[in-house]
């Protein structure tokens, strides 16, 4: 019988956006108070918890993931690992248990395909509201008639060309990004 967390790898895999919403009431807590006692504040609690629920999402969208513990708990493994990654960089060290996790370790667990989400995901960040959202509906597999309407655009030509602008700010800010020559990003407008 499925652990009853079950239903949060298969609500990622089907875009349920209530279930995904159950999962940050149930396991933003836990990650923020992990961040603030680690030398982060409330936005950084934020965005680490966008970028790890993207990559959980790209993990269980590529493989099957059979739950054996509750949920948060598989989240925990993701969020402290890329947060222990983030206060390296920062040259910071935190100051709950997972200190006692080598530097090596999350580097060969953070794979070459996960930094670059996590740097994605913070130029993804720094675009306008309007491009977020319209990445936001386009990786929820809307269409650009749909998209038209749920953005108040004019036409399907004016979300190519809205989406084609974005796509062009986005790249500039992947270009720029300190990280962006050794994770060897390979982006096309």
């Amino acid at each position: 019988m499925p652990h009853k967390d079950q239903k949060y790898i298969i609500a990622l895999q089907n875009n349920n956006e209530a279930l995904i919403k159950e999962i940050k009431t149930n396991c933003f807590g836990s990650l923020k108070k992990h961040v603030l006692k680690n030398s982060g504040n409330l936005s950084d609690a934020e965005d680490l918890f966008q970028t790890s629920l993207t990559i959980v999402w790209e993990t269980v969208r590529k493989k099957e993931v059979e739950m054996s513990t509750n949920f948060c708990g598989y989240f925990y493994g993701f969020y402290s690992k890329i947060w222990l990654n983030i206060l390296r960089e920062r040259g910071k060290m935190p100051s709950e248990e997972i200190k006692d996790i080598k530097m090596e370790e999350v580097e060969n667990e953070l794979s070459i395909e996960d930094k670059r989400l996590i740097v994605f995901n913070e130029c993804l960040n720094k675009l306008s509201e309007s491009c977020q959202k319209l990445y936001k509906l386009q990786f929820a597999g809307k269409s650009a008639k749909q998209i038209v309407q749920l953005m108040n655009i004019s036409n399907a030509n004016a979300v190519f060309q809205r989406k084609f602008d974005c796509n062009k700010r986005l790249k500039k800010i992947i270009e720029e990004h300190p990280d962006f020559d050794t994770l060897q990003f390979n982006i096309n407008t």
